[in-house]
């Protein structure tokens, strides 16, 4: 069973993910923000980790960097639904750091 870890401030959406993966079979792990999801998961075998790139605590881009360095095989989708830049310019920076996926927000469940 593939190990997961949910990074989303968006309780309520973080939830729907979590419900949503769960039934689907996946161990899910949650965090509000990218220091707590360090400090809880830092350490453990994650396969995977989903995560709003845009926190107030820790972004979610340092957040990949740091988990980057304890889960090298890390595989990361990154979600957002606003920020500071164009679509693109947060598109270029997410590859930079290997995020393999990225979706915005609305976004089909699906």
């Amino acid at each position: 069973m593939s190990k997961i870890l949910i990074v989303e401030e968006d309780r309520e959406f973080r939830l729907m993910l979590r419900d949503t993966l769960k039934k689907e079979g996946y161990h899910i792990w949650e965090a509000s923000n990218g220091q707590e999801a360090l400090d809880k998961y830092g350490i453990e075998s994650i396969d995977l980790m989903i995560l709003d790139i845009i926190l107030a605590k820790n972004c979610g881009i340092k957040a990949v960097v740091e988990m980057r360095r304890s889960h090298p095989g890390i595989k990361v989708i990154a979600i957002s639904n606003n920020g500071m830049f164009r679509p693109d310019i947060y598109l270029r920076i997410i590859q930079n750091v290997g995020i393999e996926h990225a979706f915005q927000r609305p976004m089909d469940i699906d």
